[in-house]
C-alpha cells in the first residue's frame, strides 16, 4: 500500500503494481527510471553549436567593438563566444531536469 507521498507505480506494459523506489518492474522486467535520464539531453550538443552561432558571435563582435586594448579584443570576444552559450546551455539543462524530477519512466530491456 502507497503513502501519500509515494504513489505506487502501475507498469504499461504488464499491468503489474511497483513501490515508488524499486528500479525493476517484478512483472516484465521493465527498467523503472526516476526522473530524467541520459536520453532526455541528447540535443543538448546541438543546442550549444545553436547558441554559440546565434549568441556567441554577436557577443564576439560587442566585445571587439568596445575592448579597450586592441589585443586583448580577439581573446575576450572568443571566450565570450565559447561562455555565454555554453552557460545557457547549462541553465537549460538545468530547468529541465527540474522539470523532469517528479517524472518516472518504463523502459523494455
Amino acid at each position: 500500500m502507497a503513502s501519500q507521498n509515494c504513489p505506487d507505480l502501475t507498469c504499461p506494459y504488464c499491468g503489474h503494481v511497483s513501490e515508488w523506489g524499486k528500479r525493476v518492474c517484478l512483472g516484465c522486467n521493465s527498467d523503472i527510471a526516476y526522473g530524467a535520464v541520459e536520453s532526455d539531453f541528447n540535443g543538448a550538443g546541438f543546442a550549444l553549436v545553436f547558441l554559440v552561432v546565434v549568441l556567441g558571435i554577436p557577443a564576439c563582435n560587442v566585445v571587439a567593438f568596445y575592448g579597450n586594448p586592441r589585443h586583448a579584443r580577439f581573446d575576450a570576444g572568443l571566450a565570450c563566444m565559447i561562455l555565454i552559450p555554453a552557460i545557457v546551455t547549462g541553465l537549460l539543462c538545468y530547468w529541465k531536469a527540474r522539470r523532469l524530477r517528479s517524472r518516472v519512466r518504463f523502459f523494455r530491456r
